[in-house]
């Protein structure tokens, strides 16, 4: 049995195909350490601040949905990622586009290998 969700917590994860990060958990009143013991439960982290409510390997949409959380409030996917989410066929699938807003730091230090961050 994974951890309590409330309503809200529960909607957003449906709206998102599984996955949360962090920091929307806090905003939502969820700490970390909640999120870091699902991982006992089933849940899996995918990438530094993003984690998904079940223990399976990731299909293509969700990761281009955790690139976009990873980088936090304001990013959203660009390139090739942009494209394929939207239909597009894509030739290669094995990295993820964000742009991150102006003046927000890039996350460089944990960044998983198949992010790829812009200004």
């Amino acid at each position: 049995m994974g951890p309590r969700l409330t309503p809200a917590i529960r909607h957003l994860i449906t709206l998102q195909r599984g996955l949360i990060a962090d920091w929307q958990a806090r905003e939502l009143g969820m700490p970390r350490n909640t999120l870091m013991r699902a991982r006992r439960t089933g849940w899996m982290q995918v990438s530094p601040h993003v984690f998904i409510d079940r223990d399976s390997e990731l299909i293509v949409g969700q990761l281009r949905m955790a690139g976009v959380l990873e980088c936090g409030p304001g990013a959203v996917l660009a390139g090739r990622s942009s494209l394929a989410e939207h239909g597009w066929r894509a030739d290669d699938e094995s990295h993820v586009e964000v742009v991150v807003p102006r003046g927000r730091r890039l996350r460089a230090r944990g960044a998983p290998a198949w992010l790829r961050m812009h200004h």
